[in-house]
């Protein structure tokens, strides 16, 4: 169903893609089926004035929901469940985000999203997810331990080590002096990105 002021029109969607066959899982395959029972009760009660259109989301006479009403009733939802605010369209984001964390293969998702290529999932769909790199962090911290001679655990208390203080003392003067936009002399040095200015 497409939109236009004040109106909406049935539409086959954006793409050949929109039209497909996809798997579903049990608890959605039951939710629907719950959803369906209840349709079939209410164009029973409402007899023939019910619409024939074959819509699963309408009011209980058979009238056809407007794609705002959908969406003010998910806004309403997700303020009861007490989470951050997103558009409804911003759950298919949050599939693909999800299915990328879980390894599930670009290319299933990207069909099963109905895009036309693994490009689009992955440079608009798919976002950053917090702690996902902790992995990448943890081997790092890994690294840096056996350099300094100790494990995680210790590193952890052992702020004071000359080679620590060092590091983190000529990585905050460097900040500064590319915030400042003065060249930066230590960079080279102690291993950091060269200083770019101006940013």
């Amino acid at each position: 169903m497409a939109t236009g002021p004040g109106h909406a029109t049935d539409s086959d969607g954006k793409t050949e893609g929109s039209r497909r066959t996809i798997s579903l899982d049990p608890f959605t395959v039951a939710a629907l089926r719950r959803l369906v029972e209840m349709i079939e009760g209410e164009r029973d009660a409402f007899g023939t004035s019910y619409p024939d259109h074959g819509m699963l989301m309408c009011f209980e006479d058979g009238r056809r929901l407007h794609p705002d009403t959908v969406t003010s009733r998910f806004n309403r939802l997700v303020d009861q469940a007490g989470v951050r605010r997103i558009r409804l369209h911003d759950v298919r984001h949050t599939y693909a985000t999800l299915a990328r964390d879980l390894g599930v293969n670009s290319k299933i998702v990207t069909d099963r999203l109905g895009h036309a290529n693994e490009t689009v999932t992955q440079q608009i769909y798919t976002h950053p997810s917090t702690g996902n790199d902790r992995p990448a962090a943890e081997m790092i911290a890994r690294l840096i331990a056996e350099a300094l001679g100790t494990d995680e655990a210790d590193l952890r208390t052992r702020w004071s080590h000359p080679l620590v203080t060092k590091l983190v003392t000529r990585a905050a003067k460097t900040a500064l002096q590319i915030i400042s936009g003065e060249p930066s002399c230590l960079v080279a040095g102690a291993g950091f990105e060269p200083a770019t200015s101006g940013l």
